[in-house]
């Protein structure tokens, strides 16, 4: 049987064949095609960030796709260029079935890599983002949410996130809509066994907050950022046991905030190898001085701590300080070798009047280890500067050397900043 002509290709004219001999001559020079395939997705893989560094745009993948056919479908085949990636969700009119079935698809891309996910953009969860969110459950290693909202795809139904390590909201807003409590966020770490960093603010905690039964027993994670506190009747660490916690960052708002903090140290026994603590309860001079038995039981409680940063600004820095500078009490806090000190919100008449306790915490702490301190302070008055070089720089008119350059001659390395203009150094 002799073939139909019309099933034989029509031949090529010269300007077809032309560009298909370029075609395969860039095939031919492009070093690229050449190459195996594991090490061209190695090099795909080093254009894409790394999930420690920052998350990939959506188009950052999507340009290898557009250089050709051949970078197309190396890409396509490399799932660990798709795994790591910030979506911006756009409002509700653009949440299409296009949309989420391209979102989707990319998400598959990845097979069984773990996930990197960041999102932005829209306050508003969407039942169609939160379904594809949880059925990537699995996969998922580190998880950035815009907002509170987002927090409710973890008590849904019976979805477990058993790889998740990581747990950001990326904002300080707060919103009179889904207020969360304690037990919404206990049900979040029930859903994440292996959960290692939580940062979210107690501003995003309902009020008054609604304490579990019994504190939630949580043995992986080691680090929890919880700053953006408001003032409340309890801490969120009223509710938590968490024994593995190694860095905290905690804000304390009052007494009993202090007192929950003590019985969470006695509670879970965590071994803190770093606290950025920011003391400051909104009381009155006159009552400052019934702090102390407080601090100290903390201070105490905290034996082991090797470095502390204080985030000071109220009047509790006092009580620090007096406690801090005792050398009764330097049982407390023996392990102690770096300290940090930042100040918010501090008037100049207030930083002169306890500049020079802060130099006796020092010269106290010298004696039992502390080797490294560093001073972050605002914008000052030029009188003030001079009363602290004082303290740090050369002075001719004094029979010994200034502290700072005392302590510095003894091994300890002190570093002093002040915010004015740019960052600027004492005493060097």
């Amino acid at each position: 049987m002799s073939p139909n002509p019309s099933d034989e290709a029509a031949p090529l004219d010269q300007g077809e064949r032309d560009t298909v001999y370029e075609h395969q001559l860039k095939r031919l020079r492009d070093p690229v095609a050449h190459l195996p395939h594991e090490i061209s997705c190695e090099i795909f893989t080093h254009y894409i960030p790394h999930p420690h560094e920052r998350h990939a745009t959506l188009s950052e993948p999507l340009t290898l796709l557009g250089v050709c056919t051949h970078w197309s479908e190396t890409a396509l085949s490399a799932p660990q260029i798709w795994s790591n990636v910030e979506i911006r969700i756009p409002s509700k009119f653009m949440i299409t079935p296009d949309y989420t079935a391209f979102l989707d698809a990319w998400l598959a891309r990845a097979k069984t890599r773990p996930l990197y996910l960041s999102f932005r953009g829209s306050q508003s969860l969407y039942e169609e983002i939160t379904r594809i969110v949880v059925s990537h459950a699995t996969h998922l290693r580190e998880l950035v949410l815009p907002c509170i909202q987002y927090l409710f795809i973890f008590p849904l139904g019976n979805t477990t996130f058993p790889s998740l390590h990581t747990l950001r909201l990326q904002d300080n807003y707060s919103y009179n809509e889904g207020s969360l409590d304690a037990a919404v966020i206990s049900q979040i770490l029930r859903c994440t066994p292996q959960l290692r960093l939580l940062v979210f603010g107690e501003r995003y905690l309902s009020r008054p907050t609604i304490s579990s039964p019994s504190p939630t027993l949580h043995t992986s994670l080691t680090m929890l950022n919880i700053v953006n506190a408001e003032s409340g009747e309890s801490c969120i660490l009223k509710d938590l046991t968490l024994p593995s916690l190694t860095h905290l960052e905690l804000i304390l708002w009052s007494k009993s905030h202090l007192d929950e903090f003590a019985g969470f140290l006695v509670r879970s026994a965590p071994p803190l190898r770093e606290v950025r603590l920011y003391p400051w309860p909104q009381d009155s001079d006159s009552i400052m001085t019934e702090y102390r038995p407080t601090f100290e039981r903390v201070l105490r409680l905290l034996g082991g701590l090797p470095s502390l940063h204080l985030c000071v600004g109220g009047l509790a820095e006092v009580v620090f300080y007096e406690i801090l500078a005792d050398r009764s009490n330097l049982p407390l806090l023996p392990s102690l070798t770096s300290l940090t000190v930042q100040h918010y919100g501090m008037t100049t008449t207030r930083l002169r009047g306890w500049f020079s306790a802060l130099m006796n915490v020092l010269v106290a702490r010298a004696a039992s280890g502390l080797t490294e301190f560093e001073l972050y302070v605002g914008q000052l008055e030029d009188e003030t500067v001079r009363y602290m070089e004082s303290f740090c720089g050369e002075n001719e008119n004094n029979e010994r050397l200034p502290v700072v350059q005392e302590l510095r001659a003894q091994g300890m390395r002190v570093d002093i900043r002040l915010v004015k203009e740019n960052l600027r150094k004492l005493g060097e």
